[in-house]
């Protein structure tokens, strides 16, 4: 089982007081439910000039680009913003450089998902944490985030199941907008956005 392939994937992100307070460079770790390691995602480094940046509300208009690691390092997404104010755009890249397609903030609520072409491929629903494919049928569902445990430190948890069948650029740019989640919603590193789902 791998991140394309199983139907349950748990996004955990450290959740100590540093953390929420001073973090300035995205970071989270993915499981399957029987907690085998399936990748992180990491920034190599926050360009320097953003980081007094990402200690604010506006972090969220920096830019990012976060790489989708495998535990043996190898690179399986990437995942770039550039700077915005109203409407981040994620694009997101397969393991061979090729884009696959990108994720907009329409609004608080609505991110239509398209691919490489711009043509339609579904869409994410929040705060309800569903996602659709672009004939309506339920791709996948988002949890609600919680504060759990892992390795007896305390972690905020997204848990994402994804339907079975979907498959190809739909499914990666599912997991890229729940892998990047904080990114893909406008909030970067802000400390309120990392406690609750505003």
């Amino acid at each position: 089982m791998d991140l394309f392939t199983a139907g349950t994937l748990v996004v955990d992100q450290p959740w100590s007081a540093g953390n929420l307070l001073l973090r300035t460079r995205y970071h989270v770790d993915v499981y399957d439910t029987r907690d085998g390691h399936l990748a992180s995602v990491d920034e190599r480094s926050a360009p320097r000039l953003t980081r007094p940046v990402r200690l604010t509300q506006l972090s969220g208009s920096t830019p990012f680009r976060l790489s989708v690691r495998r535990p043996d390092g190898a690179t399986l997404l990437t995942v770039d913003k550039g700077f915005s104010l109203l409407h981040p755009r994620v694009r997101v890249t397969g393991a061979d450089g090729r884009v696959l397609g990108s994720v907009e903030r329409a609004n608080r609520k609505h991110y239509p998902i398209t691919d490489h072409t711009g043509a339609p491929l579904g869409a994410f629903d929040f705060p309800s944490g569903r996602f659709t494919a672009a004939d309506g049928t339920e791709a996948g569902v988002l949890e609600r985030r919680a504060v759990a445990h892992r390795a007896g430190e305390r972690v905020g948890r997204d848990v994402l199941h994804v339907r079975p069948g979907v498959a190809g650029p739909l499914r990666a740019l599912v997991l890229a907008t729940v892998l990047a989640l904080d990114v893909v919603r406008g909030n970067g590193t802000a400390r309120n956005s990392a406690i609750t789902w505003n």
